[in-house]
């Protein structure tokens, strides 16, 4: 419009300069004011959207779960959002404006704010920082925080602001804990292994376990912790672990021996896997736990020991043993010395059951073995025979207990004796001892008795029944030979035998060791009969052998109660004999003494007479008085040298009383 005035009011020729000059002029303010109407716009719509994106930013800002807050180069915490706020129980001008390190917030609850501090002059010099604090929040519970600072750069790669970015790990942290007390109370350790670097870190519990001391602060290295190792079991070790990081294992686990800082070897079971990879994929973390299980090893060597031996006892038993299901009476096991007498090979027996080698006739002995074994938990020593595969019998004996495995499965165990060789001998025995009956029933002067070899009668002879009133079938298989002794007797026996052969001997193996041992033996003995009465006898007992196999003993008993009655009187009068030889001689004594009592009276009254009467000399009769005092005298003197004084008559007459 403005341009349309101008062209009708002004001259053509002195305005066309001015008229160009105002055209441009409005057509460029007319351009400009678009420019501007539209650059309003343009901005309007920015402040429109970066209201938005302020409101955008302030709802995330405030609505994290994390503790977020922007902090000056000098530490000065300005902005923090609802979340920490909310937590803490402060409002904003309460740490706006404030140091970072000083706010309750982030200041453990001993209000050491040493790691706050210290961790955000890291981050000034371009660091970024983590670390844990405890702290109070506003309900009065303490809570660990894990604390993260990032640098803020601008182009000039200047550190510009700090944000600080904290969250709760209370949960991770009692996890943690709960980890750490089971691990502990479980004796498992942790390792943490550094594929790149070689670091291994291992829990504190384990290293002061194992005696391990970091050096300086740094890990052990992985060739530290095989070197440890036993040498016969680290290459196993190196090839468990190779293999599974070839793929050739599932799972990494490998046992092997670690000496304790007292000198003893642990045996250590050691798990792992990989739990983190670099960029190309390779592994470059393992993690695993560590378990003592020297008790479990110790304990695995005592039942593999038990194992052999019951194996070697089982296979080298010279008795047959078997192993029976309890219900169904299958064999599950024997061993060789049950199979030899059946004709079956180990495999053939086993697909049978103990009903099937055992005659119906032995149906009422099994029913009353299986009771046994539900009421005690085994059955008594019974015989019945066994059916080989070619259809024959043998005799054995059985003897068993009822166990249970793993899964409560009863089982019979059977000690199985095969006695074909015991009952042909017994048979024998019973055929030579019948022979021998005859004869010695002959005999009625001599007992005569047989026993077997634990000294059950066996032999009872006429001889026998006279001298102790007992009828043979009163004893014979009904009582032992030990009973009929004293056990006062027996008990000295046996002492005797101890000293002498220095093995120990109960009393009722007394009487039968050294006839046992091929030693003669001849021994008194008191028997008491079957009223009581005590009988002196001479026994001579010897070890009865058939074909060289011990089967018994044979005791030859004398009465000798005359002898000894005859023996007591021969007794009694040698010591009557003593009793008066010893007067004999005390008589002796007394007559020498008083011969030289009167004597010397005599001599002594001589001598007076002598100094008184001195002329008694002249008479012809006292000299001669004088003479015979003195040779009578002499006579009561002993004299060791005289052989027929009163004293060697006393002696003779003794000597002959001796050898009435």
């Amino acid at each position: 419009m403005l341009v349309s005035i101008l062209e009708a009011e002004a001259p053509e020729a002195s305005y066309s300069y001015f008229r160009d000059f105002l055209l441009h002029s409005v057509a460029y303010t007319e351009q400009l004011y678009h420019t501007l109407q539209e650059t309003e716009r343009e901005s309007t719509m920015k402040l429109e959207e970066a209201t938005l994106l302020k409101d955008k930013f302030q709802s995330i800002f405030n609505s994290s779960f994390s503790f977020i807050g922007f902090l000056d180069r000098n530490g000065i915490l300005t902005e923090a959002n609802a979340t920490a706020l909310d937590m803490a129980g402060l409002q904003r001008s309460d740490v706006v404006g404030k140091y970072f390190w000083r706010l309750l917030l982030v200041a453990d609850q001993h209000g050491d704010t040493g790691g706050a501090e210290a961790a955000f002059r890291a981050g000034t010099e371009g660091q970024e920082v983590s670390y844990e604090v405890n702290v109070w929040i506003k309900d009065k519970r303490e809570v660990t925080i894990l604390f993260s600072l990032r640098p803020v750069k601008n182009s000039a790669g200047e550190v510009i602001f700090v944000i600080p970015e904290g969250r709760p790990i209370q949960d991770i942290v009692e996890a943690k804990k709960r980890q750490r007390l089971i691990l502990e109370s479980s004796k498992l350790g942790t390792w943490d292994w550094n594929m790149k670097s070689g670091e291994m870190l291992i829990n504190e519990w384990w290293r002061n376990y194992l005696g391990i001391q970091e050096k300086h602060g740094q890990p052990m290295m992985r060739e530290e912790w095989i070197a440890r190792m036993h040498p016969e079991d680290r290459q196993q070790a190196l090839n468990s672990i190779t293999q599974y990081l070839a793929g050739t294992l599932d799972t990494y686990q490998v046992e092997f021996r670690m000496q304790h800082p007292n000198g003893s070897w642990l045996w250590m079971a050691e798990r792992g896997q990989v739990f983190d990879w670099d960029s190309t994929g390779a592994p470059s973390k393992m993690y695993g736990t560590l378990q003592d299980i020297t008790h479990q090893k110790e304990k695995e060597r005592e039942i593999t020991y038990h194992r052999d031996l019951f194996t070697a006892l089982f296979e080298l038993s010279p008795i047959g043993i078997a192993l029976n299901d309890f219900e169904t009476g299958q064999f599950l096991d024997v061993n060789s010395k049950l199979l030899a007498p059946t004709q079956y090979t180990k495999e053939e027996f086993l697909a049978l059951s103990y009903w099937d080698v055992t005659p119906k006739k032995y149906a009422p002995m099994e029913a009353l073995a299986l009771e046994e074994m539900r009421t005690k938990g085994e059955y008594s020593r019974f015989e019945k025979e066994y059916r080989r595969k070619d259809g024959t019998l043998y005799p054995v004996e059985l003897r068993g207990i009822v166990i249970e495995d793993l899964n409560g499965r009863k089982l019979i165990w059977s000690i199985i004796r095969d006695v074909i060789e015991e009952k042909a001998a017994e048979e024998r025995l019973k055929t030579a001892l019948s022979k021998l009956q005859a004869v010695l029933d002959a005999s009625t002067q001599v007992a005569i008795i047989g026993t077997d070899r634990e000294g059950t009668i066996s032999l009872f002879n006429a001889g026998a029944e006279n001298l102790l009133h007992f009828s043979a079938s009163e004893m014979l298989q009904q009582r032992q030979l030990q009973q009929l002794l004293l056990q006062e007797e027996l008990e000295a026996l046996s002492t005797e035998i101890q000293n002498q052969y220095g093995v120990k001997c109960t009393p009722k193996q007394a009487p039968f060791y050294e006839a046992q041992h091929d030693i003669f033996f001849t021994r008194e003995f008191q028997l008491r009969d079957a009223h009581g009465t005590l009988i002196n006898t001479l026994c001579s007992l010897t070890k009865l052998s058939v074909e060289g196999e011990h089967i018994g003993f044979l005791g030859i008993f004398t009465n000798i109660s005359g002898l000894k009655k005859v023996e007591q009187q021969m007794t009694h009068l040698l010591e009557r004999t003593k009793t008066q030889n010893e007067r004999l001689k005390n008589f002796a004594h007394i007559v020498a003494h008083n011969l030289r009592s009167h004597s010397a009276g005599l001599i002594g009254m001589i001598e007076l007479l002598e100094m008184e009467k001195p002329e008694l000399l002249e008479v012809a009769a006292f000299p001669l008085l004088q003479q015979r005092t003195e040779l009578r005298a002499d006579r009561g003197r002993p004299n060791r040298n005289r052989s027929h004084g009163l004293g060697g008559a006393a002696a003779k007459g003794s000597g002959s009383a001796c050898q009435h």
